[in-house]
């Protein structure tokens, strides 16, 4: 059934109210009518299954028939700060890395960034990517909505750090250490922060910066990965050796 997240204010005890844009895609998208019933989710890993009792213009009252608890979301959290990328990389980047199963995206200013949106039109790239993670959670059956921060620089990025417990930086400079050495023998975490660079790549001074706070530097491999690309295939890599890919209740 179709996945629509809503607030606590929607709620009326066992009744649900949907307005605006998610009720006109529920009744003139998909032409559901009163008897038919939709999934809610609460941004706060709970779903609930409703049936629509009245349709009205612009809105619709539910009733809830269930609740309980959605398991779509790994138990390893992974943060991706993504250097800013030209056009509308960023969009994919986004709407890609929620299908994932990331938790949250930090856009960065970094020293070889070419795309740097003005101060007064960062408002609203950031409510259009806020709506871009919306939209591709219910897509893909996320319980929550991934968080994406406002647009950040890299010494406010470095004090962040100690938040997390493992921070990768994959560099193409490092032609030594790659993913597996970084992990092996380490526990999964809870809180991983990973960060990718523009099209031109982290400066030296920059990285130098980042493992003296505290960052793993390390390769991805000999082929250069494209800024878009970089960040999914960390996070896919990452989340499957701490088996974050398997089935539901099952290890890989």
């Amino acid at each position: 059934m179709t996945n629509v997240f809503v607030r606590p204010e929607q709620f009326r005890g066992r009744r649900l109210l949907v307005t605006g844009a998610d009720a006109h895609h529920l009744l003139h998208v998909l032409r559901l009518k009163p008897g038919d019933r939709f999934i809610a989710l609460d941004g706060l890993g709970r779903e609930y299954r409703a049936r629509i009792l009245i349709a009205g213009r612009g809105e619709l009252e539910a009733e809830i028939e269930e609740e309980r608890l959605r398991r779509t979301e790994p138990r390893l959290r992974l943060t991706l700060g993504q250097a800013l990328p030209k056009g509308e990389k960023m969009e994919e980047v986004i709407r890609k890395g929620t299908e994932l199963g990331m938790a949250a995206f930090w856009p960065l200013v970094t020293e070889r960034c070419v795309a740097v949106p003005p101060s007064d039109r960062r408002e609203g790239r950031l409510a259009r990517w806020r709506r871009i993670a919306t939209e591709a959670a219910q897509q893909s059956g996320r319980a929550v909505v991934p968080f994406v921060a406002p647009i950040r620089t890299w010494a406010e990025i470095l004090t962040e750090f100690p938040r997390f417990d493992l921070v990768l930086l994959p560099w193409e400079g490092e032609g030594a250490v790659g993913l597996k050495e970084v992990l092996r023998g380490k526990e999964s975490p809870l809180e991983v922060l990973a960060l990718i660079g523009p099209e031109g790549g982290f400066s030296p001074p920059e990285v130098a910066r980042a493992v003296a706070a505290g960052a793993k530097v390390l390769s991805l491999g000999p082929r250069i990965l494209r800024t878009e690309t970089a960040g999914l295939v960390l996070g896919t890599a990452v989340f499957y050796h701490y088996d974050e890919m398997g089935a539901p209740g099952t290890e890989i």
